[in-house]
């Protein structure tokens, strides 16, 4: 499906032609590819975004070569080519367009446009405020996009509800004809085999190589032309209502009855007739969700880091403070090893005794030190002894 942020809750919601020229609303609650509920008018709640496909009696589609140096371009260069066409006269539409090729001086565009009182109409009965809005196309581009999801070959589709029938020729995900008649049952047949002849003209004049021979009928058409179908078209109903799983009160056909429903999320998001200013909106919207998601995520993360970081810092406290406990131990027990202070004076008081006994000359000694070097048959008569005479101090003599 379109790529989003959103979970795969979507509501789906057609504006329909009715009877009497009003707008009708259907809904598809959608869980992904299965289908939670249908209903008329609106669910009385949303459990998520919605995608909307917009009948309009004025829907226009063209593929055309348009004169542009840039894809940036475009967009002006298809309303100039639109206008000068005179589609809406003078009145306000939106436009859509995009590249589907480029030359040196030429695209190739797929362009789109509906009333802007159509588009406004619709969003007036639409919570939009309440429930942000992923898209808002024409509902022939939801049944071309599910027709591309099954073959991008050229098919001939047939809608009809609300009296009213459009007959598509869609080919690669793009309208590439349309039209559009009010019918009844008598004449109805007449209309739809009218139709599928100007759409194998219109093939013919677009250089279509590939033989138009499918042809799909949707809307309350759907189940009503099974005889002489060829077994292509079979197939490829079957293939377009196994797109989705229904449950027990969903009908088998639903795909095929509802298809401007079921192909809104396939549609490419380029498709987009929602005002800008709005877009911006919903696309804060959608980025909000996972930002604020992975805000959390984020904020307990940092709260599991900063706690194991308080429960390390409790245990580093813990060890220091019994670190300290035991160095304090060990320095009273140092404290009472060191002698105390009047030991201390008596030891250096001795010390200081056996240093001077130690400095002064021990007569014993000495003779006994100068009987060893007197040589043999010399006899000391007399030995004295007197202080050394102290040094005179020499004084220096200035001449004048």
């Amino acid at each position: 499906m379109t790529g989003s942020l959103f979970s795969s809750r979507e509501v789906l919601v057609a504006a329909l032609p009715g009877q009497d020229g009003e707008t009708l609303l259907r809904y598809a609650r959608v869980h992904g590819r299965r289908i939670a509920a249908v209903g008329d008018d609106l669910p009385t709640h949303l459990d998520g975004p919605t995608r909307v496909s917009v009948f309009s009696l004025y829907t226009y589609f063209e593929q055309v070569d348009l004169a542009a140096a840039s894809v940036k371009l475009l967009p002006l260069v298809a309303r100039r080519h639109v206008d000068a066409e005179l589609v809406f006269d003078d009145e306000s539409y939106r436009l859509r367009a995009r590249s589907r090729s480029k030359r040196e001086r030429t695209i190739t565009a797929d362009i789109s446009a509906m009333p802007d009182h159509d588009l406004d109409a619709v969003a007036s009965m639409l919570p939009m405020a309440q429930r942000p809005c992923l898209q808002m196309v024409p509902l022939e581009l939801a049944i071309a996009a599910l027709v591309q999801k099954v073959t991008s070959d050229p098919v001939m589709v047939f809608w009809e509800k609300g009296g009213v029938l459009i007959s598509l020729l869609v080919a690669d995900g793009m309208v590439q004809n349309r039209m559009r008649e009010r019918v009844t049952e008598e004449n109805r047949d007449t209309i739809i085999a009218r139709a599928e002849a100007g759409l194998r003209s219109s093939a013919s004049r677009g250089g279509e190589v590939r033989e138009l021979g499918l042809a799909l009928y949707t809307g309350n058409l759907a189940g009503s032309r099974q005889e002489g179908r060829e077994k292509a078209a079979v197939v490829l109903e079957k293939k377009l209502s196994r797109l989705y799983r229904g449950g027990k009160k969903v009908p088998a056909d639903a795909v095929l009855r509802d298809p401007e429903l079921y192909g809104l999320p396939f549609v490419p998001r380029d498709w987009n007739f929602l005002e800008a200013e709005y877009r911006t909106q919903v696309q804060a919207w959608r980025y909000a969700r996972p930002a604020a998601a992975v805000a959390g995520v984020a904020g307990i993360v940092i709260g599991l880091y900063g706690g194991l970081q308080h429960l390390q810092a409790l245990a580093i406290g813990s060890d220091f403070d019994r670190q300290r406990a035991e160095l304090n131990a060990s320095m009273a027990d140092y404290e009472g090893m060191r002698p105390s202070d009047d030991a201390m004076v008596s030891v250096r008081s001795r010390l200081q005794v056996q240093e001077q006994s130690l400095s002064e000359v021990r007569l014993d000694r000495m003779l006994d030190w100068l009987t060893h070097l007197v040589p043999e048959g010399v006899v000391i008569s007399a030995l004295e002894m007197a202080p050394a005479p102290t040094p005179r101090k020499r004084h220096a003599v200035v001449q004048s």
